[in-house]
């Protein structure tokens, strides 16, 4: 299982956080959207440990867990539409501007786990990742650098 929840939220695990079905109707249909790509994630990444929180109900994901807010990957779920928006924050040799972020919605739990993939590559704080390496090969996904 790579996915870690945070020290800070050390309480419960994030499974747990988006089975709770003592919230309204629209947060417990996010959080059946959202435990199928957490599934999907932890059955194809075996190896590198993601550190997670969540914020607004939105995933976010950190290379190591670290009080650093700025640095992470996050994913929010669409629960009629079955998709994940991703954003995270561009590096700053690679930035136009200070504080550039980038966004995309996959559709389905696949392309969500591509989308994560590429979200890894480009934040830089999973360079030389053996295991992302070679789901970025399996996937086709090439960092263009």
């Amino acid at each position: 299982m790579p996915i870690i929840r945070s020290k800070r939220q050390a309480g419960e695990t994030i499974e747990e956080f988006y089975a709770n079905e003592d919230v309204g109707m629209a947060f417990v249909m996010t959080g059946k959207v959202m435990l199928k790509l957490i599934k999907f994630i932890n059955d194809n990444i075996t190896e590198t440990k993601l550190s997670v929180f969540s914020s607004h109900y939105k995933m976010c994901i950190q290379a190591k867990d670290s009080e650093r807010l700025e640095e992470f990957i996050t994913i929010n779920a669409s629960p009629f539409l079955e998709n994940y928006h991703f954003h995270y924050k561009l590096p700053i040799e690679k930035s136009p501007w200070k504080d550039a972020w980038v966004s995309g919605t996959a559709q389905g739990v696949e392309e969500g786990l591509i989308f994560l993939i590429k979200s890894m590559i480009g934040t830089e704080k999973w360079k030389g990742n053996k295991e992302l390496e070679k789901l970025a090969k399996k996937y086709n996904i090439y960092n263009k650098d």
